[in-house]
């Protein structure tokens, strides 16, 4: 399932903590010791400069229950290895997807309508053809809230619209 993998029913993204102001030396071990006394450590990704292979001073941890994160959260800076370390819950990362040909005219409200009952629509963006009036084309993006939303959308040739 990739970045979105579940555990108990709740998505890799409800679990991920972003831990930023790290020391330059921490090492993933490091982190996994720490943040495991608030619960079980599903994994531990520390970010690194693509071009000088150094840390950039933050890393994303994931716990196996988000009752972990809870708990870790309660303090927003922690001691470790005497700095301090900012921690948040990490932000989801937005899916989008394509949405076409539409045969019957459509408003944007119609569409982000239909599309709220898989999950929390941020936005829907419908092209318009300047050669028409910019009258809108017959497509659109829509864009979820989380990823996961938008790749566990059931495949359908259509979708009817009411």
């Amino acid at each position: 399932m990739g970045d979105t993998e579940m555990t108990n029913n709740v998505s890799e993204d409800d679990r991920k903590l972003f831990a930023g102001g790290l020391p330059q030396e921490t090492t993933e071990a490091e982190l996994k010791e720490y943040f495991g006394q608030f619960g079980t450590v599903a994994s531990v990704n520390i970010k690194m400069d693509a071009m000088t292979g150094r840390s950039r001073g933050f890393a994303f941890i994931v716990y196996e229950d988000v009752s972990s994160l809870d708990k870790v959260l309660k303090d927003e800076f922690h001691n470790f290895k005497n700095k301090k370390v900012a921690v948040k819950k990490a932000a989801s990362k937005q899916g989008k997807i394509y949405v076409g040909k539409f045969n019957t005219p459509i408003t944007e409200d119609e569409i982000k309508q239909h599309f709220s009952q898989y999950g929390n629509v941020v936005e829907v963006q419908r092209p318009v053809d300047r050669s028409k009036n910019n009258e809108p084309k017959n497509f659109c993006f829509v864009t979820f809230e989380k990823e996961e939303t938008a790749n566990t959308l059931p495949a359908v040739p259509y979708i009817r619209l009411e």
